[in-house]
């Protein structure tokens, strides 16, 4: 196999073995949503999403500029990034009311 595709397929497995958390954020979902039609479109959403988000990072790695300027910036960005995604997702849950 070509080192392209290998390096895709690494990125790809990385990807899915790290969403085993997911199913805790996905079941809530799928009990709101519960006719076969809708599961069935959030399942191709969550499918072309992991597939974009996939070649996306496969191509950061490979370009050496956007690579670079990542491994410099991704410990001091990454905390705040989190942080922040979670304090959005506690405020749009409706866990507090503001």
């Amino acid at each position: 196999m070509k080192k392209e595709y290998l390096s895709f397929l690494s990125v790809t497995a990385i990807t899915i073995s790290n969403g085993g958390d997911d199913i805790g954020v996905f079941t809530p979902l799928f009990a709101k949503y519960n006719t076969v039609e809708e599961v069935s479109i959030l399942i191709s959403i969550f499918l072309i999403m992991t597939g974009i988000w996939c070649i996306v990072t496969s191509y950061f790695i490979r370009h050496p500029f956007i690579a670079s300027r990542i491994n410099v910036l991704s410990h001091a960005v990454t905390p705040f990034v989190l942080i922040g995604l979670g304090v959005y997702i506690i405020i749009d849950s409706f866990f507090f009311n503001f």
